[in-house]
């Protein structure tokens, strides 16, 4: 009989560890996460469509573009603002992003400065000289270092036909030799412009020879856009042979003279080793100082450098306040920055977005 009865107390006990198992297994099952519902997960859309209370508070200033997001969140995260760490490693995808948006895997070849010359061009302009007018409202046809507009061309053509000086300016050829007896007389703007406009080639053939020698007098006065222009010209081995060094070499010296185009060009070159030692913590000093100018391929980069905690500590807010602020001008930015939101957690985008704000708030609205 009782032989009997522990086999019958075994067969239970075999009994209810089979059941409890199974009722294990269907709980477990049933607070498993859908994989479905990823695809209705709003959080980051809800946050990105309205900066945060803070910021709006902090600064009246809109942040350069709202930063929605489009997409869906493709990486489950927690979110958590105190985890912002570097893209590199969690977030990869994000990184690539801000490495295609920063042109550096398309071995794109560095393009000249213009901003310097627009900023002649206009101050000379409004102070009445008809050659600066024909030559801004001519720059306003083309969108050569401002946005096309066909209302300021016309005004500024019609000044130009209005001027006695020099009995109006008719056409672009006469603007063109106008600037040419000033710049052979030594004008430092009017170097500058004659680089650029054989270096550009649009209304006259392009000739990089010319366009060196007139960079080359206008960097001996002092102009950080000729020195640039000059070391775009070397870098890239368009009618000279390619020398990554000599490149670096104007590059400093237009960097040193605040120009924001060559902090971005001499940093891009710090960045890859082009030419100088690979050095990423002089790379993102360069790029802050052109980036704080407003300059968007640096900010770009600047962003990469962030997301991946090279010569700066990594951030992903930083990261995305820098993207977003370029996405105001680029649209290769703003396509990055719809893309990072994905994989982005929403309290991440909101201190990026704080952090935009702050940093509108303190420089104001930027041009180049």
């Amino acid at each position: 009989m009782t032989l009997i009865m522990e086999k019958l107390s075994r067969y239970w006990q075999l009994r209810f560890l089979v059941v409890g198992a199974g009722i294990a297994l269907i709980v477990y099952a049933a607070l498993l996460p859908d994989a479905g519902n990823k695809s209705r997960d709003n959080s980051i859309q809800s946050v990105a469509a309205a900066p945060s209370t803070s910021a709006s508070a902090s600064s009246g200033t809109p942040v350069p573009v709202v930063a929605g997001s489009t997409g869906v969140v493709s990486v489950p995260r927690e979110t958590s603002s105190s985890a912002s760490l570097p893209w590199l490693g969690g977030n990869a995808d994000a990184a690539n992003q801000l490495r295609l948006s920063s042109g550096l895997d398309d071995n794109a070849s560095l393009s000249p400065d213009i901003s310097e010359s627009a900023r002649n061009l206009r101050s000379a302009a409004e102070k009445g000289n008809a050659v600066a007018e024909f030559l801004l409202g001519h720059a306003y046809q083309l969108g050569i270092g401002v946005p096309k507009d066909m209302s300021e061309t016309a005004r500024w053509y019609a000044l130009a036909a209005q001027s006695r000086s020099v009995g109006g300016t008719a056409d672009f050829s006469q603007a063109f030799e106008a600037y040419r007896n000033l710049a052979e007389q030594g004008d430092e703007n009017a170097e500058l412009y004659l680089g650029l406009a054989y270096d550009l080639g649009q209304d006259l053939p392009r000739n990089v020879v010319e366009a060196a020698r007139w960079y080359r007098e206008a960097a001996a006065q002092g102009s950080g856009s000729a020195a640039s222009n000059l070391g775009v010209i070397y870098y890239n081995g368009d009618g000279v042979p390619k020398d990554d060094a000599e490149a670096a070499t104007w590059f400093r010296t237009g960097a040193n003279r605040g120009c924001a185009s060559a902090q971005y060009n001499l940093g891009r070159l710090y960045y890859s080793g082009d030419g100088v030692n690979r050095n990423a913590q002089e790379a993102a000093a360069l790029l802050g100082r052109a980036a704080a100018q407003g300059n968007a391929p640096a900010q770009k980069l600047l962003s990469l450098l962030y997301a991946t905690g090279q010569g700066v500590a990594g951030s992903t807010p930083m990261a995305y306040m820098w993207i977003n602020l370029a996405s105001a001008r680029d649209d290769q930015a703003r396509d990055s920055r719809v893309q990072i939101e994905k994989v982005m957690s929403s309290n991440e985008i909101a201190e990026g977005q704080r952090l935009t704000h702050e940093w509108l708030a303190q420089h104001g609205s930027i041009s180049r």
